[in-house]
């Protein structure tokens, strides 16, 4: 059988998802179709490529070799959309960064205007979610997270500081009780914080940092936020000395095979230039 990259690209999909619902949704395709185009390619070699397991699906010894010339077809196409992409007047296409809700908010949207009159045709989206985009499955294209990844196929850098402290509303009764961030966010760098503040778990939790601080306002009670969103607020004042505060960084983050992306590194430019203070605060304008 001569491979084929049209028919290769759907068993690669499933491969890499592991479910058929995301290897469609990853194609911008359907599972009705990816199914379909799976099992041509299984009667075209004779041989069962798929198999379901308890975890979803996953490939036969038939399949590791297709799948190895998938991913070389694949490395190769990039390289060339590469090349075209460099050689074109305007950068254009989609990036997709995973952000933080209160870096975005302080940071990017500030930056926006400026970005998109350097970039008229390259189109930014910019998401969250608690549970984690896949880089490597092009869930998204840039990630800003809280912590250096350990994963070897990442590429990291640094790109901007934080500092956390317990805040209260001024004048409000000093109490045990707190609020804090939602489960999903429990071993996040704010949460961490406040529990070697707090003894017993919060009172309620919040999805974001801003919703944080404005229920903070509300209800008079304690609880932990960077620097950077307790000084949209004057009337929330740190409740610890300043050199118990934590420390927390913003990590830049975006998969190996897409080293080289003219979209990446316009996108990556941007973002570097947004924090030009000597501490790269994500506010800019914390000591």
């Amino acid at each position: 059988m001569e491979p084929n990259w049209d028919d290769l690209k759907y068993l690669l999909a499933v491969a890499e998802h592991g479910t058929l619902s995301g290897a469609a949704e990853g194609l911008g395709s359907t599972v009705t179709t990816v199914s379909r185009r799976v099992k041509r390619l299984e009667d075209e070699v004779g041989r069962v490529l798929m198999e379901r397991s308890g975890e979803g699906w996953k490939p036969t010894g038939e399949a590791e070799r297709l799948i190895v010339t998938a991913r070389t077809m694949r490395a190769a196409m990039t390289a060339a959309e590469y090349d075209i992409a460099r050689g074109a007047e305007e950068v254009s296409g989609q990036v997709m960064i995973s952000g933080k809700p209160f870096v975005n908010a302080l940071a990017l949207v500030p930056a926006m205007t400026c970005f998109i009159a350097a970039n008229p045709t390259l189109e930014l989206q910019i998401d969250y979610t608690t549970k984690p985009f896949s880089l490597a499955r092009g869930e998204a294209d840039l990630a800003l997270q809280y912590s250096e990844p350990d994963e070897g196929r990442l590429v990291r850098r640094k790109l901007a500081t934080f500092r956390i402290g317990i805040y209260r509303t001024e004048g409000a009764a000093s109490c045990q009780r707190w609020l804090g961030l939602s489960q999903a966010m429990e071993g996040n760098p704010f949460m961490r914080h406040a529990q070697m503040h707090f003894a017993e778990a919060p009172a309620a939790r919040f999805h974001s940092l801003i919703s944080l601080a404005n229920a903070m306002r509300l209800c008079g009670l304690a609880g932990p936020l960077p620097t950077c969103v307790a000084a949209l607020h004057d009337d929330l004042a740190p409740i610890q000395p300043p050199e118990d505060f934590g420390e927390g960084q913003i990590w830049l983050i975006y998969h190996e095979t897409r080293r080289g992306d003219p979209r990446i590194e316009r996108v990556i430019s941007w973002l570097e230039g947004i924090f030009p203070n000597p501490r790269r605060c994500v506010c800019g304008r914390c000591d």
